[in-house]
């Protein structure tokens, strides 16, 4: 079976960081603005709630520009197992029980994602770092035993992606 990677748009990741850089101007205009309903806040309401997002953006921002600046694939699939670049992990074979779809539909929106049943979840959340752990956390990532991967962006087809997966799958548990 032939390796699948999957690349991130540049021109998502790039307007991606755009709209954070805008939405970071923004709440630095609003901590220090000198009029309007914004200057009237108190100092600690601003410091917490605007200081929180601006902690998000830079939980974001450095991993974002290391994918616009990266010409490696975000996610490989190959025999070893799935390599997720994005969060720095890398899971074998004899660690996945299953693979299945996940699709949400929102306003016309369609986002398709991959579930990956982990054998033990917590190895993984512990080789992420901080910011990194509390998003997974915060998304209900690996305390429900799987690790969500985003494809609306692959080039290969959900369903092929998923056969190919769970053959990978099924031939370790037969080795094993």
């Amino acid at each position: 079976m032939q390796p699948i990677e999957i690349r991130d748009s540049r021109s998502k990741t790039a307007r991606r960081l755009f709209v954070a850089l805008v939405v970071l101007c923004g709440l630095l205009w609003m901590m220090f603005a000198p009029y309007g309903r914004f200057a009237e806040m108190n100092l600690v309401f601003k410091v917490v709630l605007l200081g929180s997002l601006g902690l998000v953006f830079l939980a974001v921002a450095p991993r974002t520009v290391r994918q616009l600046r990266s010409k490696e694939p975000w996610l490989r699939i190959d025999e070893k197992g799935i390599t997720d670049r994005l969060r720095g992990l890398f899971v074998p074979w004899s660690d996945v029980e299953s693979v299945r779809p996940y699709g949400v539909a929102t306003h016309g929106l369609q986002l398709s994602a991959l579930h990956v049943a982990l054998r033990n979840p917590e190895v993984y959340a512990k080789q992420l770092s901080p910011p990194a752990r509390l998003w997974m956390w915060f998304m209900g990532e690996f305390y429900n035993a799987h690790l969500t991967i985003q494809i609306s962006d692959a080039e290969v087809e959900p369903n092929v992606l998923i056969d190919h997966m769970n053959e990978y799958v099924s031939a370790h548990k037969s080795a094993a």
